[in-house]
């Protein structure tokens, strides 16, 4: 770990309170805004943007050295990474938000040399608190969360919509179908860092997503993998660190998979074989 370590506690308890609280300006905001579409199937509100300046302003005052990489502000282009960036995604579950479905967070990471090493992930409507120190375990709203079960439970698998246009049109060898053979239930829940949390909490037996990016994943990867999940790209390889050489495109997508060790084993040869 690096030498900041005993500054972390004091960094979690500052960050716990700037996402509690961007959580109610989201509550605030919500059944209020409308959205305006950013690209194929995606929008943003101006709780989006609300949020992420206060988010932001918050950041700056009470780290002002360190890196920051935020969705709607910064989130796009070739980015070297810094020894300590802030990743920051204001509103991840954006079409739920602007729709009125009762079910987004506020998502927010620290990297250390493009690692992952705390993270917070919030769900206002819920009040939950999902957050982790890496090597020191993972909680939700204080209780340590314990290795997601391996075992044969009926756990759905959190797919993005992304992922099942992608393989849903393949027919009955395709990678949807042999994973619904196999694993049962497909959930679209519409929040990447809330299904890779559900994974660390064992309400999702999976997370499998085509188009997340580093702010939806970052803080949720480090999550579950406290709770014992692995989480890797499709191909089985470690996304963190982020890129050799310490550069990474910020908007670039991560096909990433979040599972139990065997349930993660079985997933990578399913989409090897398929």
């Amino acid at each position: 770990m690096p030498a900041r370590t005993e500054e972390y506690r004091e960094l979690s308890t500052f960050a716990v309170e700037v996402v509690r609280t961007a959580g109610k300006l989201l509550l605030d905001h919500f059944g209020r805004v409308s959205g305006l579409s950013k690209g194929s199937c995606d929008l943003v509100t101006g709780a989006d943007v609300a949020v992420e300046e206060f988010i932001l302003k918050e950041i700056q005052r009470h780290c002002p050295e360190d890196q920051i990489i935020a969705e709607e502000s910064t989130g796009t282009g070739t980015s070297a990474i810094q020894e300590f960036c802030w990743v920051i995604d204001p509103l991840d579950g954006t079409v739920n938000f602007a729709m009125e479905i009762p079910f987004f967070s506020v998502s927010l990471a620290l990297l250390h040399e493009g690692i992952p090493v705390l993270g917070w992930v919030y769900d206002p409507v819920r009040q939950e608190l999902f957050q982790a120190r890496r090597g020191a375990g993972c909680q939700v709203n204080g209780k340590r969360l314990v290795e997601p079960s391996d075992n044969s439970s009926p756990l759905p698998v959190g797919a993005s919509s992304g992922f099942l246009g992608r393989t849903a049109p393949a027919g009955p060898s395709s990678p949807l179908v042999l994973l619904m053979r196999r694993f049962g239930k497909v959930r679209i829940l519409g929040s990447q860092a809330l299904h890779l949390c559900y994974v660390a909490a064992g309400r999702l037996r999976g997370a499998i997503s085509w188009e997340s990016r580093l702010w939806d994943d970052a803080a949720g990867a480090l999550i579950a993998q406290e709770a014992g999940a692995c989480y890797t790209d499709f191909g089985g390889e470690d996304v963190f660190p982020l890129r050799a050489g310490g550069r990474v495109l910020a908007g670039e997508p991560i096909h990433s998979i979040a599972a139990p060790p065997a349930v993660h084993r079985e997933m990578l040869a399913l989409l090897a074989s398929s």
